[in-house]
């Protein structure tokens, strides 16, 4: 394996892992809750709940204005502005007019969202299909059985966002711009084989661009009961990130020059100061800690332009956005699901502070060093001498953030050949002990234990349902991943979507 690989396998696997010190910020929770005092009317109702976050802070649809006043009446200005978003997502230009700009109704909102679906898709038949009719043919909007959908009435801000949103994923799913994703459906052949898995590989970070997921991945979703992650890091405990405080941090009087090479120092302070990191920080990390820190924050941010602060809160909007973060999201707003860990913080903690010494520079080196995109693993982990280095600590964050972004794209088109192939998880076989040693423990051995627990899930006729699964791709394929481990074994996987 190259060495350049070994920091994209770790941006794609455990870059989260970093960021659940800071879940209090990234998590969406009862913290996000409005005010005490604050009107009734800037509540949205709980049936709102994902339709609006996935407007808001997925699909950006309108403005800071459009999300309040949820439950009162919706006027022109706030459609607007959302109207404005989709046009200028899906190449329309759609005018709004009403009887009454300060009460529009529900009829005029689907009758202006349907002009942008006629044009974005260049329907020929919306003479012959109403905006109504439509809507229902697609699932767009719910009603009465006696088909009552109250088009005359005044439409409440929160109607519209939920409208809005499902018309941009109806668009979405049409246009083909949705993420294919990496999916497998896994069944049993034998009578204790009671349940259905869904292998579902992620990337814990993401940006806007990767949703919405294809329909048939979220069609597997809302089918199963059981939501599976590495580590579900919606629910760290103030033990947990203590745990990794105490493993993290070096507290017994030495620093992290006390036990990396003095080139690799050179080249990993350099990188902190130029992302604005204090010195009082980054020489009490672990170098393993120090590897996720920086790995996160040149993940995010692709530059020097954001710093400090400003770079750690790129990295948690990117946590956000992850696929983890979406279906533990999901799971919460769906509120009957079950969320399984199938490690736990402690052992991924446990897992990097078991790295030898060797393996732990190995790491560090290979993202602060000028070297990184050699070809050769040798020389780049053993030629870091920071004066002959033709790569800028600015060009560092700028290759790590292009790599996040070539995985994203792979991952939108489901790639999993091309992933396979950019990670080498087909050729995990070394002569370099450092790089057995990280093959084994980071990803041979954990594979291993996800898919003994997988047969399980199948097998468990207590689970009250099916089980969705979704852990880091390069878990899930390559000649070493879950799916062919099942697949050996006897179980049926077949692609989804």
């Amino acid at each position: 394996m190259k060495n350049v690989k070994i920091k994209k396998i770790l941006s794609l696997l455990i870059v989260a892992v970093m960021l659940i010190t800071s879940s209090a910020y990234v998590v969406v929770s009862a913290s996000d809750a409005p005010p005490p005092g604050a009107a009734t009317t800037d509540i949205y109702s709980s049936w709102a709940y994902w339709d609006v976050s996935m407007a808001q802070d997925v699909y950006g649809l309108g403005n800071e204005g459009t999300y309040s006043n949820f439950r009162g009446v919706l006027s022109e200005p706030k459609f607007q502005a959302v109207i404005d978003s989709l046009n200028s997502k899906f190449g329309t230009d759609e005018k709004t007019e009403y009887k009454d700009p300060d009460a529009v109704t529900r009829g005029e909102v689907i009758d202006e969202l349907y002009k942008i679906i006629g044009a974005a898709l260049k329907l020929d038949n919306m003479d012959t299909v109403s905006a109504c009719d439509y809507f229902v043919q697609n699932g767009l909007i719910n009603g009465r059985a006696d088909g009552d959908y109250q088009l005359d009435q005044t439409c409440t801000v929160q109607e519209m966002i939920v409208f809005a949103k499902r018309v941009y994923e109806n668009l979405s799913y049409a246009l083909g711009l949705d993420s294919k994703g990496f999916c497998w459906k896994v069944t049993g052949t034998g009578d204790n084989d009671v349940n259905t898995v869904y292998l579902f590989g992620t990337i814990h970070f993401g940006d806007s661009s990767l949703y919405p997921l294809s329909k048939a991945i979220e069609d597997a979703f809302a089918s199963s009961k059981n939501l599976g992650v590495e580590a579900d890091i919606s629910a760290v405990s103030q033990e947990d990130q203590q745990y990794m405080m105490d493993k993290g941090f070096i507290k017994d009087g030495t620093t992290i020059e006390d036990l990396i090479s003095a080139d690799t120092y050179k080249l990993y302070a350099d990188a902190c100061q130029k992302l604005g990191l204090p010195e009082t920080t980054y020489d009490y990390l672990q170098p393993w800690m120090a590897y996720l820190l920086l790995s996160d924050m040149m993940t995010a941010s692709g530059s020097s332009s954001d710093t400090g602060s400003d770079a750690m809160a790129a990295a948690q909007k990117d946590a956000l956005l992850g696929i983890d973060m979406h279906f533990l999201n999901e799971a919460a707003a769906d509120g009957n699901k079950n969320i399984i860990s199938l490690e736990s913080l402690k052992f991924q903690v446990d897992l990097l502070d078991s790295f030898s010494p060797e393996l732990q520079e190995y790491l560090l080196n290979s993202l602060v060093s000028p070297q990184t995109n050699s070809t050769d693993a040798d020389a780049a982990a053993n030629s870091s001498d920071s004066s002959s280095a033709a790569v800028s600590a600015e060009d560092q964050a700028s290759i790590v953030h292009q790599q996040f972004l070539q995985m994203l794209d792979m991952i939108k088109k489901g790639d999993d050949t091309t992933l396979v192939d950019y990670l080498g998880l087909n050729s995990l076989e070394s002569d370099n002990p450092i790089i057995t040693e990280y093959n084994n423990k980071f990803i041979i051995d954990r594979n291993k234990a996800m898919a003994e627990k997988i047969e399980s899930f199948l097998s468990d006729a207590d689970s009250g349902g099916d089980y969705f699964i979704a852990v880091g791709a390069a878990h899930i394929i390559g000649d070493y991943g879950v799916v062919k481990i099942l697949i050996d074994e006897g179980y049926t996987v077949e692609r989804v979507g």
